[in-house]
């Protein structure tokens, strides 16, 4: 009588379903992480943006503030705001849209504060984020 060597059909698809298994959760630990490295980066890319736009806005409103009176230190939002409108802004604008994807930047000012929104839809994810910067 001869001995059969080898493994049985059950044994080949029981380990089949394990490695399966196994690489499937590879491959969701992976994508994962993508994710998350890719929101990583545009949370980097918006936070600068935001940073270089309230530098600008600022930077306008010590150049308004030479030439116009009308600003006062407690009136930084209206300054701000007032620079909001001319090309600074509309450079911002571009420099969101082409660095991020279906990027939008935002201004909301209230008497002593502004508030700079970038906002962005992750291509990995489809969720829309957002990053904003308040300067006081």
């Amino acid at each position: 009588m001869r001995l059969a060597r080898g493994f049985t059909l059950v044994e080949v698809l029981a380990a089949l379903a394990i490695v399966g298994i196994g690489l499937t959760g590879n491959y969701l630990a992976f994508s994962r992480s993508l994710q998350l490295q890719h929101h990583g980066i545009y949370q980097s890319r918006a936070t600068a943006l935001a940073s270089s736009t309230a530098e600008s806005l600022l930077a306008g409103r010590t150049m308004q503030l030479a030439d116009d009176l009308a600003c006062t230190e407690g009136s930084l939002a209206a300054c701000a705001a007032s620079s909001w409108r001319d090309a600074r802004i509309q450079d911002a604008r571009r420099e969101v849209a082409g660095q991020l994807p279906n990027g939008a930047i935002g201004l909301r000012h209230d008497t002593h504060r502004l508030t700079i929104t970038v906002s962005w839809r992750d291509t990995l994810s489809l969720l829309r984020s957002e990053h904003a910067l308040e300067v006081a």
